[in-house]
């Protein structure tokens, strides 16, 4: 059951002592299995009458220590605070005898007289804090080996019949003392009149861990990469969440796309690190093989010794879940967590240099979209052109040789030498280089099957009009009806579009029904073609068709028919009513 579930069954158990006088709650270690105690135990406090009395059975070598911790419990309810002495003193007392004895025996054995008066007085005082109550033991299964799981449970047997209910709650899979797997499968239907099996979902973990206030960034994002990994400890959960916070909330203003690119990494190596990703390799073996190519050249010796199964799950495994990881900051984050190292300084540098690369990697598809523009877009102005030209000036250190070429070679053709100047001595030469946006021999290059991709891709975006016209092959049946059926009015609505993507776009669909020599009525397409291209506007987007070239020779074509003349490569025009 989750956790949501397990609170509602656990408090309805509760409530009825007679028929579950000893209840097992189970689960994996970091499942939740406290802190569904603890969350019950808000309700059950209200009731004045069942204040529980909680102990830990961690490192508990006796029942005498175990009384003694739910002697300390109940004093911690009755006198907060008073626990902590009460038992410095008791354990004062027990040591006089001992301190005392070589000086004299006959004092020695009176304060042993003493202490053993004591002890009877203690243990009967707890034997009677013992009946009636509501008795958590926890951890079952981390009791010092000295103590046998039989014992416990025969005290919690003689809990039951002092009129205790009982809740102990344990991983049945963890335990370590010699025959305690015997014990609980011998004992168990005579001990526990129920047990509960506690199955935390990942969700629940990363909540549970997730703490109000001081989150990490982008924590959605965090939650989501422990659920793929399918981490369902919470105390993981928690320390994923701590790494994230010492990454990334030390160092301000980090990118956004840096962080949330980043966080998979963070939650793999953490989560490996406490070996709370099922049927994963070990991350030693990830170190090896992430820097198998990297300045660690001794790991590709490790890698040899791996069989091609251990390669085969590594390969598979990088790829799933940190396809893209950079090597750098890989090694940071596995030593921070293999060490604790805060590494402050050395994050900061590399969250400066991976910074300034993406705002290069951004500054240059900027560049490559505003050349795009200067030969696709069918609304803008040279004073446009040239208001982002200078704002990329401005940025000149962070350009590199390319955008500066780019610039350069674009800003003369529109006989803007000066400024073609300033990019051109920042740049190492501005030799003319081929480059995909605005070059009508890329075009060219790219106008069989590469530009049909492109052209799909891109016109998936339009309205669902351009998606029936070219959103399919010439292979598929249908194609020439759906053309047929295109009106006047929507050919124009698609060649008006005023976005270099979009108009674009069409012109390359116009280019392909031509190349390929679709046999349908193209009259409907030249009219359309005639009206946006002579009309109001038109003479931006009959200069880029032009330009590119491509689909010029289609374009004219059309233009001829939509006159009234014939032409080869379109249909006739048919008379229209």
């Amino acid at each position: 059951m989750d956790q949501q579930e397990a609170k509602t069954s656990l408090l309805h158990y509760l409530s009825n002592k007679t028929a579950y006088p000893v209840i097992a709650l189970k689960g994996q270690w970091g499942s939740g299995k406290t802190y569904v105690w603890r969350e019950v135990e808000k309700t059950i406090q209200k009731d004045a009458r069942r204040r529980p009395l909680y102990a830990s059975l961690f490192g508990v070598a006796s029942i005498s220590e175990l009384k003694e911790r739910l002697h300390s419990a109940h004093l911690d309810q009755r006198i907060p605070r008073l626990s902590r002495p009460v038992n410095l003193i008791r354990n004062f007392w027990k040591k006089v005898p001992t301190a005392v004895s070589d000086a004299s025996k006959s004092v020695g054995a009176a304060l042993g007289a003493a202490n053993v008066v004591s002890d009877e007085v203690n243990s009967a005082i707890i034997g009677r804090l013992l009946r009636n109550r509501l008795v958590v033991l926890d951890d079952l299964e981390r009791c010092d080996t000295s103590l046998s799981i039989t014992s416990v449970l025969g005290f919690i047997e003689y809990l039951r019949g002092n009129g205790c209910q009982v809740l102990v709650i344990f991983n049945e899979q963890k335990f370590t003392a010699k025959g305690a797997d015997e014990a609980i499968l011998t004992f168990r239907e005579k001990v526990f009149d129920l047990e509960m099996q506690l199955v935390t979902t990942p969700s629940e973990a990363f909540l549970i861990a997730l703490k109000k206030d001081h989150r990490p960034p982008h924590f959605e994002k965090l939650g989501q990469c422990c659920i793929d990994l399918g981490v369902s400890n919470i105390r993981v959960a928690k320390r994923i969440i701590n790494v994230a916070k010492q990454v990334f909330g030390r160092h301000a203003d980090l990118d956004e796309k840096l962080v949330i690119d980043s966080l998979p990494a963070v939650a793999v190596t953490t989560a490996m690190f406490y070996t709370s990703i099922e049927a994963a390799p070990t991350l030693k073996d990830l170190k090896d093989f992430v820097n198998r190519k990297g300045p660690k050249k001794e790991n590709s010796d490790l890698l040899d010794s791996r069989s091609p199964e251990e390669l085969k799950k590594l390969v598979e495994f990088k790829a799933r879940y940190i396809p893209a990881v950079d090597l750098r900051f890989f090694n940071l984050l596995t030593e921070h967590i293999e060490t604790g190292n805060i590494l402050d300084k050395e994050f900061a540098k590399y969250w400066f240099a991976v910074s300034e690369q993406l705002k290069r990697r951004r500054l240059e598809e900027a560049v490559y979209q505003w050349a795009e523009d200067i030969e696709w877009h069918p609304t803008i102005t040279q004073d446009q052109v040239l208001v982002r030209a200078k704002q990329f000036e401005s940025e000149m250190g962070h350009l590199t040789d390319t955008s500066r070429r780019v610039l350069s070679q674009e800003l003369k053709k529109l006989d803007e030498n000066e400024l073609a100047e300033a990019f051109e001595r920042h740049s190492e030469s501005v030799e003319s280089i081929p480059y995909a946006l605005g070059s009508s021999d890329s075009v060219r290059v790219n106008s069989d099957d590469s530009l049909q991709e492109k052209s799909r891709s891109e016109l998936e975006a339009v309205r669902k009009l351009v998606i029936e016209i070219a959103g399919r092959d010439s292979g598929y049946s249908g194609w020439v009806e759906q053309l047929e059926r295109v009106t006047v009015e929507q050919f124009v609505e698609l060649l008006s579009a005023d976005t270099a993507k979009e108009f674009k776009a069409i012109i390359i669909f116009i280019h392909r029904l031509h190349k390929n020599g679709f046999s349908f009525d193209a009259s409907r397409l030249a009219i359309a073609v005639e009206q946006v291209m002579l009309g109001d506007g038109g003479k931006r987007r009959l200069h880029i068709v032009n330009n590119t070239g491509f689909a010029a020779g289609a374009v004219d074509q059309l233009l001829l028919l939509a006159k009234g003349e014939t032409v080869s490569d379109w249909p006739r025009r048919p008379e229209l009513p």
